[in-house]
């Protein structure tokens, strides 16, 4: 499990006196130009540029759920694009290793073990929320087997599993 995080080179910000990155729409910010580096996942970056114009991650229809519509979202990929140095699937990391760019974005699960070895640097969820996302949820299938033993019960899955998947 885990979610889409921003991490940021903190003493590049302190040395250029930028302000922390809280959310989406300091992607876009001008003196961050070509100091992005950007996981290669088209559903993750759209729904970056969808938090930044105000809509949901889970945006079914651009036209009539995002104000301004397919187009809006359109330029501001585009620009979006302008921003970022490279995406990638292992190179956004290595080039945030290595100083070339200032922000990476990415999965928690590859970012935060990443940056562990790394000084100075911040990692957050942005403020208007992000994505989740689980690799493998399974209901156990385990005969009911009752047993007199202490502590025996009837195993099984829960009665509710069904609604706490339908709910997430």
């Amino acid at each position: 499990m885990g979610c889409m995080v921003i991490a940021y080179k903190k003493s590049k910000f302190q040395n250029y006196k930028l302000d922390p990155i809280v959310d989406w729409t300091d992607l876009w910010r001008p003196e961050l130009v070509g100091r992005i580096s950007l996981v290669n996942s088209p559903g993750e970056v759209i729904g970056a540029v969808l938090k930044y114009v105000g809509a949901s991650y889970n945006t079914e229809n651009m036209d009539l759920q995002v104000a301004g519509g397919r187009i809006v979202v359109q330029q501001n990929l585009a620009l979006l694009g302008k921003q970022v140095q490279l995406f990638g699937s292992t190179n956004f990391l290595k080039a945030f290793g290595v100083g070339d760019v200032w922000v990476a974005v990415g999965w928690s699960s590859e970012l935060l073990p990443a940056v562990k070895c790394m000084s100075n640097v911040t990692v957050i969820v942005p403020k208007s929320g992000a994505s989740l996302w689980a690799d493998l949820w399974a209901i156990p299938a385990a005969s009911r087997l009752e047993t007199n033993q202490i502590g025996g019960r009837v195993r099984g899955s829960s009665p509710l599993i069904h609604q706490w998947i339908e709910f997430c």
